[in-house]
């Protein structure tokens, strides 16, 4: 199958056994290169009609004990790798604040606005702490082990921290195929991979997001950030957008090469550079899961979705990524040569609401979510044996940091709920958090019973884990539409 457009062909072929799409130069662009990427079936796809039909028991889940595995942190002395941290990329924050203000009002709607500023913002930490969580944290539950119980991130956490919405499709990062591209997916994705296209011509390698900011955002710089201390940083400041211009005075003038260049119609030019400033979001600081540095393609189709209003659950992938990144640190022998990537900043916030480990000061102290928690040289400083102490101790640790309105006797999921109280009924739910980044399928346990305390619950002694098959697609589905489902008539007695 093929399909032209005005600058390139997209053609799906297969080679030794594998389906790849090919963006192949216009016959009058001699000196083109084709571009060639692997396609892989959407999760969807592979499943059956009936796959998460069913009532959501899992009786298996406590028929075999748990198998705990024995290595933990080996290399003590190592530099702890920190793959995925959110850190200062030229024009991004420029890019950012161009795309807060054209497109405040569709952000808003779409509950990704809070989620956007707080990229606008660097997250500072005590390394210290960090390899003390690894020491401290069990793969097999998900769980941070203090002397006074266990601890965790949850859902909630990272919706509150993001106000990402919690319903929506399964985060299933693919590359699609010509066929899906042409009748699926909007126009605005299209654009995305010609634009991808043209800067992989005369590279060898994937392009960076560098590479990809500058291509799509040609405003002026004016922040920079560096990691030597004696050198000045200008960081964006928080009240920064009330100082900026209406959107009212943005034009397309400085873009309009660049939307002649794609073919990009005028009435798409808002949406493929919403996608575009999407993509590079996803790839930097939502979901920095693998190719660390580099725009990944199989965004595509998924930051498109998102700019024309289709909803993703981006909060239970964040948190597998960041079960997944802690669970490959925990587990290695040698930390120090590598680790997982994950957006460990989420884990910088979570680590300064509940251990106390920030100096809030100002205005900070007041502003949404995480970017309460932002800032350089704000993070508390800890000594290897002071670090490992507040953790496993537990001392100090904010045990009802996810209770919400004490006023109410119950809350039942009657279709009507706010979206904060959804959030906390999904997060009270035990099941599996999935995404997808291509070949990789990611599905971890989650279960809030084993820290419920922080629900303002009483916690149990926690039945035990049985998690011996890989996952698969079907499975991934299932659990995600278990997890989420909506208007389920269960109620829930909230702690008085």
């Amino acid at each position: 199958m093929h399909a032209l457009f005005k600058m390139v062909t997209f053609v799906d072929k297969i080679t030794s056994g594998r389906r790849y799409l090919h963006i192949q130069p216009n016959e009058n662009d001699a000196d083109g290169e084709e571009t060639k990427l692997p396609v892989r079936n959407p999760i969807t796809s592979l499943c059956k009609p009936d796959c998460v039909r069913g009532p959501p028991s899992l009786p298996w889940w406590s028929k075999e004990i748990l198998k705990i595995g024995e290595t933990f942190l080996l290399s003590t002395h190592a530099k702890l790798p920190l793959h995925g941290e959110f850190s200062y990329k030229p024009l991004y924050w420029e890019w950012l604040e161009d795309i807060l203000v054209r497109c405040k009002d569709k952000l808003t709607t779409l509950h990704l606005f809070d989620a956007l500023y707080a990229s606008l913002f660097l997250y500072d930490r005590c390394s210290n702490l960090i390899r003390a969580v690894c020491e401290y944290w069990c793969p097999e539950t998900n769980t941070l082990h203090t002397s006074k119980g266990e601890v965790s991130l949850s859902i909630f956490d990272i919706y509150s921290f993001l106000g990402l919405p919690i319903s929506g499709r399964l985060y299933d990062e693919v590359v699609p195929t010509q066929r899906e591209l042409a009748s699926k997916l909007p126009l605005s994705c299209t654009y995305l991979f010609i634009a991808y296209h043209k800067l992989m011509q005369g590279r060898k390698g994937k392009p960076t997001i560098e590479q990809w900011i500058s291509f799509w955002f040609w405003g002026c710089s004016k922040y920079h950030a560096s990691k030597k201390p004696d050198q000045d940083n200008r960081i964006p400041q928080l009240g920064i957008l009330s100082l900026l211009p209406d959107a009212g005075t943005r034009g397309w003038s400085d873009y309009q090469a660049i939307f002649d260049e794609l073919g990009v119609a005028t009435g798409q030019r808002t949406e493929t550079f919403l996608a575009a400033f999407l993509s590079c979001c996803l790839c930097i600081f939502i979901l920095p899961v693998r190719d660390a540095g580099c725009i990944r393609p199989s965004t595509f189709s998924i930051a498109s979705l998102m700019a024309s209003g289709v909803g993703y659950c981006l909060p239970t992938a964040v948190l597998a990524s960041i079960y997944k990144g802690l669970n490959e640190l925990s587990r290695s022998s040698h930390p120090g040569r590598g680790g997982g990537h994950f957006p460990i900043h989420f884990l910088y916030a979570w680590l300064a609401k509940n251990f106390d480990a920030y100096e809030l000061i100002g205005e900070a102290s007041s502003s949404p979510g995480m970017v309460k928690f932002s800032g350089l040289g704000r993070a508390k400083s800890f000594q290897p044996e002071e670090a490992r102490e507040l953790i496993g101790s537990g001392r100090g640790f904010r045990w009802h940091s996810s209770v919400i309105n004490r006023h109410r006797e119950t809350l039942v999921d009657d279709g009507k709920l706010s979206r904060a109280d959804f959030a906390y009924f999904v997060s009270i739910r035990s099941s599996f958090v999935t995404y997808r980044c291509e070949d990789n399928l990611s599905m971890e346990h989650y279960c809030p019973d084993r820290f419920s305390r922080q629900f303002d619950f009483y916690q149990d002694v926690p039945a035990d884990l049985d998690f011996d098959n890989l996952p698969d697609p079907e499975a991934m589905l299932r659990y995600h539409h278990m997890l989420t489902r909506y208007g389920t008539g269960s109620q829930v007695l909230l702690p008085g």
